[in-house]
């Protein structure tokens, strides 16, 4: 069973972007009242490589898929204005009758919106697909935890984002 992410961003100018982001006025009946200052996060992507000819391993962008919501302009002028960004997005998993916990987090500092990709799915192949937004975020540093096995582990990148 698929369960959405949730991710808080903050700007550096803008504070909280992601306030009020899974509220019914910015998507809809898909709202979630518990994750109102959240984006709800449809899939994440992130890849780290030791490449041969590298001393220090490769980062690549976080790409978070997400639906067109509040946030949307936010992300658009905090792309142009090179804001200073952090983010924490949450993943969750099913866990009997006390329905969901939190399972793992990632946390940047120090990022900035590298990438910021408008997907309007074509109508006539994909009637039932919304437009969502491909976000992507390029960080100093990043931390992972794993919230039930209290475990955790952070890595500093040596140049700005």
């Amino acid at each position: 069973m698929a369960i959405h992410g949730y991710m808080k961003l903050e700007g550096k100018k803008q504070k909280l972007i992601s306030a009020g982001c899974s509220t019914k006025e910015s998507i809809g009946n898909k709202f979630q009242a518990a994750h109102v200052d959240e984006i709800m996060v449809l899939a994440c992507t992130h890849d780290l490589a030791n490449l041969e000819n590298l001393d220090k391993p490769s980062h690549s962008p976080i790409v978070i898929t997400k639906y067109i919501d509040k946030s949307s302009p936010l992300l658009a002028r905090a792309l142009a204005q090179r804001e200073e960004i952090a983010a924490t997005v949450d993943f969750y998993r099913a866990a009997g009758e006390a329905g969901l916990v939190k399972l793992y987090s990632v946390s940047i500092n120090g990022g900035i919106i590298a990438g910021l990709t408008l997907d309007l799915p074509h109508v006539l192949e994909e009637p039932d697909a919304e437009p969502q937004e491909h976000l992507a975020l390029r960080y100093q540093d990043i931390t992972w935890t794993n919230h039930l096995t209290s475990t955790s582990g952070q890595t500093f990148w040596d140049e700005k984002p």
